[in-house]
């Protein structure tokens, strides 16, 4: 979700040389080159159409709100005016062109005026630029937790990749039973065959007199890995406000044709598609191409859509504008109409950076970095990054083989090849050799059953105490999260005894201590743990209660800790969405 950097710049232009340059030269990959080279050209072009379009021709006339408190502003009464930019685009206005709403942010255009008030509540965030990083958000006033920050409709969405038939409409798996009367692709019934999403590409079907034909419904079919791609394509005449936003993006075409055979496979199954068997003309390969990139680095999976073997994609282009950050400050949740909601994690101060997650926290460094650097190609080096401990959770630590009570930390966590040196003696090993100590573990971890209680403690027991792991090493943590779910499933069959109350308490506190400390705020997963935790921390109250081993004083006490937890944990898993809409 990297993206270009602001239009016009002097770094941009730098960028472009230096690209240039490079193309040069690699003579030995003439086509793509000449491929990407007529792209960047397009783009240029593209580029200055838009700044003549949102110009201050369109500037909308606003006046500055005296109402807001001056210690929630980022400094907009003192802003020089040759400082004053647009919230989103960065282009310079006058001072004007404030929002008569809030007074927080500038504003160049309708257009933008829509992005940061789409309805009544205007959006506290504030699209900044930096040659290095690219666009970021940060917070234009202070922001409670469980606040809205961005609501946004799906720019896309469609089957993701390769996949069995499905719905385009719904993404549910079909078995031809009913087929769009039009364009012949399967769909569920004729509300689907209707619906908003399918009318796209059924349209441009019907224009290229296109009919779809399958025989088989059980191994998937190549036509619909084009179907994403071609309604962002078409979204550029039907929907060219929401096209701007797609294009918006940065696709890293070059880092995945290079790094990549599937984003290869991928552009010939569209373009053999679109190009020859719906005879598309409109669209040259270039688009093609930068639309396959802009969804394989941007777009978002479904799962829960249809099916896990059939999920869905969508495109939130504004959503996409978030940097992101292992320690990060907000949270989401994609609803049934495909709108997506960002909310505040933690408390997110004026002039913050805004932040997004795109893996797991429950990874530890060493295996969280380098996911991200192969598949979204940049190097992560926030806080949590930085810090060989993680926190001082020590989720990636290693026991020294050399002293007792030592463990092996890396000298730099942010350089990959570093050295990993003990904490207690002058023992160093080479990262190779932490690597095959990781991956033999994690291959290992893999195969543990973790449908049987028995064997799950078994793990447990034996990674945290008889091998190189720490017990707070992250491999540890995802066996000890598993273990409670799996006793949380089995108290809906029988009733747990009481070993077994005490042992999911004990493992609800142990995963609270670890990843509260790198994934703090209100979060889904937390909010699960509590509850699972005061589940069984009731069960055990009542017995002692009625045991007499307690007295009324401390029961009541004991129930009054739950309560208040269980609030909490209410308001962890909500997080301020609606339990109702939210998948």
């Amino acid at each position: 979700m990297r993206e270009l950097t602001q239009e016009g710049t002097e770094e941009e232009d730098r960028e472009e040389i230096q690209l240039k340059n490079k193309m040069t030269e690699k003579k030995e990959r003439p086509d793509r080159l000449k491929l990407l080279t007529f792209y960047k050209e397009k783009l240029n072009k593209s580029r200055e159409r838009k700044l003549k379009k949102i110009g201050r021709s369109e500037a909308v006339e606003v006046k500055s709100v005296n109402s807001i408190p001056t210690d929630r502003l980022i400094n907009a009464s003192e802003v020089p005016d040759s400082d004053i930019v647009c919230f989103y685009c960065g282009i310079s206005v006058d001072s004007s062109c404030a929002c008569r709403h809030c007074g927080l942010v500038y504003i160049c255009s309708k257009v933008h005026e829509e992005i940061h008030r789409p309805g009544d509540y205007c959006f506290p965030f504030i699209v900044k630029r930096d040659p290095r990083v690219g666009r970021y958000c940060i917070a234009s006033r202070d922001i409670e937790p469980c606040e809205l920050i961005l609501r946004e409709e799906a720019a896309a969405a469609g089957p993701y990749t390769k996949t069995l038939p499905v719905c385009l409409q719904c993404f549910k798996k079909v078995d031809g039973s009913y087929s769009c009367e039009r364009c012949k692709f399967p769909v569920c019934n004729a509300d689907c065959a209707n619906g908003n999403l399918h009318k796209l590409e059924c349209d441009y079907f019907v224009e290229k007199s296109f009919q779809f034909s399958i025989k088989r419904f059980d191994k998937p079919n190549s036509s619909y890995v084009s179907i994403t791609p071609l309604r962002m394509l078409l979204k550029k005449k039907v929907d060219p406000k929401t096209f701007d936003r797609i294009n918006f993006l940065m696709d890293h075409i070059e880092e995945r044709t290079a790094s990549n055979n599937h984003i290869n496979m991928m552009y010939l199954n569209v373009a053999m598609f679109l190009r020859k068997t719906c005879n598309m003309t409109e669209f040259s390969e270039c688009d093609i191409t930068r639309v396959i990139g802009i969804l394989r680095t941007n777009g978002m999976k479904l799962e829960q859509v249809g099916s896990r073997e059939c999920p869905g994609v969508a495109l939130y282009p504004i959503y996409c504008l978030l940097n992101h950050a292992c320690y990060n400050n907000t949270n989401y949740v994609k609803f049934k109409d495909l709108h997506l909601e960002l909310r505040a994690q933690t408390k997110i101060a004026a002039g913050e950076e805004i932040t997004t997650r795109y893996v797991s926290s429950t990874l530890g460094n060493f295996r969280r970095r380098r996911d991200i650097s192969k598949y979204w190609f940049f190097h992560c080096t926030c806080k949590r990054c930085e810090d060989t401990t993680e926190m001082g959770t020590n989720m990636s630590a290693i026991k020294c083989s050399n002293c007792r009570g030592g463990m092996m930390l890396p000298e730099n966590s942010l350089d990959y090849k570093a050295q990993w040196a003990c904490n207690s003696c002058t023992n160093r090993w080479d990262v190779n050799r932490v690597a095959e100590i990781m991956d033999k573990h994690e291959e290992n971890v893999q195969n543990v059953d973790t449908s049987d209680i028995d064997k799950l403690e078994e793990a447990i027991y034996h990674y945290s105490e008889k091998t190189e792991l720490h017990s707070n090493h992250y491999l540890v943590v995802e066996l000890c999260h598993s273990l409670i779910h799996k006793y949380a499933a089995l108290s809906l069959i029988r009733s747990l005894t009481r070993p077994e109350n005490e042992r999911k308490v004990q493992l609800c506190l142990q995963v609270l201590d670890v990843l509260s400390k790198v994934d703090p705020g209100f979060t889904k997963w937390r909010g699960t743990i509590l509850q699972e935790m005061v589940s069984s921390m009731m069960v055990i109250a009542k017995s002692d209660w009625n045991k007499k081993i307690i007295t009324e004083q401390m029961f009541k006490k004991r129930l009054y800790y739950c309560m208040v937890t269980l609030s909490q944990a209410r308001k962890c898993q909500l997080g301020g969405f609606s339990k109702d809409e939210q998948y």
